[in-house]
C-alpha cells in the first residue's frame, strides 16, 4: 500500500510538471504566431502601399 502511495504521487507530480512544461510551451507557440502574423501584415501593408508612399530610398542613393 505505502508503495503504491509513493507511485501515485510521483505520477501525480509528473503530471503537474508535464502540464506545465504544456502550458509554457503553448504560450510560446502562441506569441510565436502573434509575431508571425504581426509581419505578415506588415509585409502586407508595405506590398499594398502605393510606391511613393514607402519613402524607401535605396542603398546607392543613400550613399550618393
Amino acid at each position: 500500500r505505502e508503495m503504491a502511495d509513493i507511485l501515485i504521487s510521483i505520477e501525480a507530480e509528473n503530471r503537474h510538471e508535464l502540464e506545465c512544461k504544456l502550458n509554457n510551451l503553448q504560450k510560446r507557440m502562441d506569441d510565436d504566431s502573434k509575431s508571425l502574423n504581426n509581419m505578415h501584415n506588415v509585409q502586407n501593408a508595405y506590398i499594398h502601399a502605393p510606391l511613393n508612399s514607402r519613402h524607401s530610398i535605396s542603398r546607392l542613393e543613400q550613399l550618393t
